[in-house]
């Protein structure tokens, strides 16, 4: 069982298009800052 079952059960997150593209943008934007953060450190 991962994550977005255990929110998608909670209710926490809505299981529509429109919340797993901010999910999928948001996990991008965070390894975006994760490799510039350990490119530039």
């Amino acid at each position: 069982m991962n994550t977005k079952t255990v929110l998608k059960d909670q209710g926490l997150m809505p299981a529509n298009s429109q919340a797993q593209e901010m999910m999928i943008v948001g996990f991008i934007s965070l390894w975006v800052v994760l490799a510039a953060v350990l490119y530039f450190s």
